[in-house]
């Protein structure tokens, strides 16, 4: 009874398709090209709904490709100081 639930989940990410993570990063990078911006709120960046229908597994393969982007120097994140709240957000640039 306890395993149903993570056996379904298990089922759904099989159904997904296999990671690319120049898929996400080239959406990544396509969002600043739609929204016209030069730095985004990091929800908008790695949230998108486009995946809506399963948000959990793209939110994390989108933070993953976003941390590789940070560290090809595509992308910048940016923080005030202190910790990361609604009021100091992380920002994407």
């Amino acid at each position: 009874e306890k395993l149903e639930p993570i056996l379904h989940l298990q089922e759904k990410e099989e159904q997904e398709k296999p990671f690319d993570i120049y898929h996400y990063a080239e959406h990544i990078l396509n969002r600043f090209t739609q929204k016209d911006k030069a730095v985004l709120d990091f929800p908008h960046v790695v949230v998108g709904d486009q995946y809506s229908d399963s948000p959990k597994i793209h939110t994390a393969r989108s933070f993953l490709a976003l941390l590789q982007l940070c560290n090809n120097g595509n992308v910048e994140l940016q923080h005030q100081s202190g910790l990361v709240s609604e009021k100091a957000p992380l920002t994407v640039r």
